[in-house]
């Protein structure tokens, strides 16, 4: 290459150079969403719910700052120490922008000073019903038929109020038939919400203390009022309960009769009342047809 052109090519990169120091070295601004991180949590209050989880910041400074500011390790720490739990919102003074200290030169603003919004709650425990479930249907019914019974039946859960409102039942695993068979087995409880904390985490299945059977009991007479009859006049009733106190039942100690809720059709279900310890099975038929004598 001859000299002319060597030093043409060297005063491009000498000016190349020295755009990029300049350039770098300006001062400019960007806009980026910067996440937000809760600190410092008052006793009594849940983790508060972010309406929004981060927040659009203009950041001025220099050039390759600002660049290198894009990966950096930034987030937006909120102090609830010194918050109201009955505030809905933060003041910006709780905000502060935590990042490497490399970053000091630069001037964090948020883009709109509106307020930001959260969701508190206050932390509370009650105490909540167990459900059980089945593997199938033929495990239930065994499980009704035999009389077998399970403890705990409320566990206490603690968590925030909201979550605890909608809670209606822990759920356990399924029943096995296994289950049923093994000598006081204990079935674990479904995990409820991630921010609900239970007492215990699982119930224990036991069997019966008394000799559970079930038995059919035909021709139990439909109660209506005076003046109605019923069609037809009789039901066939499948109660499970101690063998001892079905041996001795009689069908005057079953009260069948028509739902009197609705009196606006002719046909009704059933409501079937039965003496304490004994559980309904099955009943048929599950109407009767009432009409006017």
């Amino acid at each position: 290459m001859r000299r002319p052109q060597l030093l043409f090519v060297l005063s491009i990169l000498i000016a190349t150079m020295f755009w990029v120091v300049f350039r770098f070295s300006q001062i400019d601004s960007i806009s980026i969403e910067i996440p937000v991180k809760v600190e410092n949590i008052p006793a009594g209050m849940s983790l508060p719910r972010l309406v929004q989880r981060s927040i659009k910041y203009s950041i001025q400074g220099k050039v390759f700052d600002l660049i290198l500011v894009k990966n950096a390790n930034i987030y937006i720490r909120v102090d609830m120490g010194d918050i109201n739990v009955e505030d809905s919102s933060i003041p910006w003074q709780s905000f502060e922008v935590m990042h490497p200290s490399r970053f000091k030169s630069l001037k964090f603003e948020p883009t709109l000073q509106k307020d930001f919004y959260i969701e508190t709650d206050l932390l509370v425990s009650r105490s909540i019903p167990i459900k059980l479930n089945f593997l199938n249907d033929e495990v239930k019914k065994r499980y009704i038929e035999t009389g077998y019974n399970y403890n705990p039946k409320l566990i206490e859960a603690t968590g925030a109020e909201s979550v605890l409102d909608r809670l209606e039942f822990l759920e356990t695993e399924s029943i096995t038939k296994e289950n049923l068979v093994s000598n006081d087995v204990t079935v674990a409880i479904l995990p409820p919400h991630e921010n609900v904390l239970i007492t215990n985490h699982d119930i224990t299945i036991l069997k019966p203390e008394k000799d559970i059977v079930s038995k059919t009991f035909s021709l139990v007479p439909v109660k209506v009022d005076s003046g109605e009859q019923s069609i037809p006049k009789w039901a066939s009733i499948r109660l499970v309960g101690p063998k001892q106190q079905l041996d001795t039942l009689s069908v005057s100690s079953i009260i069948v009769k028509p739902d009197s809720s609705d009196k606006s059709t002719s046909t009704r279900k059933l409501d079937i009342i039965l003496p304490p310890e004994l559980m309904l099975l099955e009943f048929s038929p599950e109407k009767v047809q009432i009409i006017e004598r």
